[in-house]
């Protein structure tokens, strides 16, 4: 075979899996990121001849695969990606907007801009203002 040929073979796998993923959240719509997860774990476990057994510890009552499976590794993480592919974390590019007190920023814009703060001597202000604050 040839390079271009094993090119070829790459994208059109590469189309298939884009195609299918595309398929399997249409089918996976509505549904909660732990119930696709519970779904489509027995089908990549059997794929990759890892065996489905009942969890144990803080995965008591769910069904994980055996850890002592040749392959499980390799299906571990091949169903965490079909995972992410199918349905991205809730936090996945989504962050919660945060805003400052405006009462505070006011005051502080007002000071810094009477300051004169050149853009050097404002970064260095608020680099030592986020070693100096510490939250818990």
């Amino acid at each position: 075979m040839t390079l271009s040929t094993h090119i070829n073979n790459a994208l059109s796998s590469a189309k298939a899996y884009a195609d299918a993923i595309a398929l399997a959240r249409k089918d996976a719509k509505g549904m909660t990121r732990d119930a696709v997860r519970i779904a489509i774990l027995p089908t990549v476990a059997s794929f990759y001849a890892v065996a489905v057994k009942a969890g144990e510890g803080k995965a008591k009552d769910t069904k994980v695969m055996d850890k002592d499976a040749t392959k499980y590794e390799t299906a571990r993480k091949a169903l965490q990606r079909l995972l992410s592919d199918i349905c991205p974390s809730e936090s996945a590019g989504k962050k919660e907007a945060v805003t400052a007190p405006k009462a505070l920023v006011k005051r502080m814009t007002s000071e810094i801009i009477e300051a004169g703060l050149t853009k050097a001597e404002f970064d260095a202000l608020l680099s030592e203002l986020r070693a100096s604050v510490s939250f818990q």
